[in-house]
């Protein structure tokens, strides 16, 4: 086998090993979107929603203190999150070091990129917020 190939091949493999996706924790209310495609980055979410999301990579599985950054927080914001029961005997410290949930909140139609970066890789996502049907609350 040429030695390029083997080494391209390497190459590849090493890339998908370290994808990096979000994964939905929570669902949307109903009526509401919220919907992440893996395939080609792009989140789609109504305004209003907030979704629990969880950082996965190849790396790591759950991604260990993944970084979220938006470029126009107007139309998103990105808190932590926590998911738990009101059994979970956890301290206040051990909630506030958890960044591993995030919560995506649509907050105005619009489109923002979201970046996430991980300890072995990073990636960008293309969200788009839906504007609120105000049709939506009629009887």
């Amino acid at each position: 086998m040429n030695v390029r190939l083997m080494i391209l091949l390497a190459l590849c493999a090493l890339a998908s090993a370290c994808n990096l996706d979000l994964q939905p924790l929570t669902a949307p209310p109903p009526g509401r979107v919220a919907e992440i495609n893996p395939a080609n980055g792009k989140i789609v979410m109504s305004q209003g929603v907030a979704l629990a999301v969880q950082c996965t990579d190849g790396c790591d599985g759950v991604c260990v203190r993944p970084r979220f950054s938006v470029d126009n927080g107007e139309v998103l914001d990105v808190r932590p999150g926590f998911l738990g029961s009101s059994n979970d005997n956890l301290n206040a410290s051990s909630v506030n070091d958890d960044t591993r949930i995030q919560i995506l909140v649509a907050q105005t139609p619009g489109t923002s990129k979201l970046r996430v970066k991980s300890t072995c890789t990073d990636r960008n996502y293309t969200v788009t917020v839906l504007a609120e049907d105000p049709n939506d609350d009629q009887p």
